[in-house]
């Protein structure tokens, strides 16, 4: 009977605890893509702020499909808010003390995909000794893309729109 009990506990726990949260933000369309005949890259709001309330961030893929090495170039690559740019991103791996100095390209090998969190530095706010990643507003959001494909320089502008519901 306790192996019977056991068992129904772990099945109950796997069916309430794997359920998905529901955010009261939507964001149309769910993920948002480009692509060209060297890239493809695709936007997906995340790290949602249950506190504030709204998405912090972007899981952006930049998938190569070229024969060769591209670069993503974070310098030229721009936060779109209400669309129109406002700066740029800042991610895991750069200190906030040094948030607005340049940051190092990244290399996406041919037929590789780069993946990664990047938040908007204007949303950045000092709270204490600590920053805090503050919410994306509702409208339209998004990623201005820079990447170097040999000596040619190809931007795509990839969006989304976020509603509170």
């Amino acid at each position: 009977m306790k192996k019977y009990s056991l068992i129904w506990v772990i099945v109950l726990f796997m069916f309430f605890g794997c359920a998905t949260y529901q955010t009261p933000w939507t964001a149309t369309p769910k993920s948002a893509s480009v692509s060209n005949k060297f890239f493809k890259a695709t936007i997906t709001p995340g790290s949602y702020d249950h506190e504030k309330g709204g998405y912090k961030a972007f899981l952006i893929a930049v998938t190569n499909k070229t024969n060769e090495y591209i670069t993503v170039d974070w310098n030229k690559s721009l936060f779109i808010e209400n669309d129109k740019t406002n700066g740029g991103f800042i991610y895991s791996g750069v200190l906030y003390s040094l948030k607005d100095a340049p940051k190092p390209p990244e290399f996406v090998a041919p037929g590789k995909t780069l993946k990664k969190f990047i938040m908007p530095m204007v949303k950045m706010k000092k709270e204490g000794q600590s920053w805090r990643h503050l919410p994306l507003n509702a409208g339209v959001n998004g990623v201005l893309l820079a990447v170097k494909v040999g000596k040619q320089e190809v931007t795509e502008k990839i969006t989304l729109t976020l509603t509170k519901n």
